[in-house]
């Protein structure tokens, strides 16, 4: 995988990843739910051009998770369904995946509540 900025872009999307995954289950072709999500407007978007686009990151997400997780997603509580997603996100994305392994994971390890914007320290 390449480090892409491409995410601040993307949404967490849980509501989406949860409306698409029983069509997605069904193995439908792509396209076909692709379709679905614009006539039906799953995303709640205006443009049928962003709802693809949408479709795109959401079927990438899925593809990463096992059926068993996909399943989850939409049984699991509001929490557990959210630590689904963050997991089908660093699975997807090399930079997010990298910043919660080098930065998230030490703030937790230190017991840090927030995380704060980091100064650069001037050496003059």
């Amino acid at each position: 995988m390449k480090y892409s900025a491409g995410m601040v872009t993307h949404l967490f999307w849980l509501n989406e990843m949860r409306n698409t995954v029983p069509y997605y289950r069904e193995e439908k072709p792509l396209a076909e739910i692709r379709s679905i999500a614009v006539e039906k407007n799953l995303y709640q978007v205006r443009a049928e051009d962003r709802t693809k686009r949408i479709a795109g990151i959401i079927f990438r997400r899925l593809a990463v998770l096992s059926p068993e997780l996909r399943e989850e997603l939409i049984t699991a509580d509001s929490a557990a369904s959210k630590i689904i997603v963050l997991v089908s996100i660093m699975k997807t994305d090399l930079l997010f995946a990298e910043f919660m392994q080098q930065v998230f994971r030490k703030a937790v390890q230190l017991g840090e509540k927030e995380l704060y914007r980091c100064r650069a320290q001037s050496t003059a």
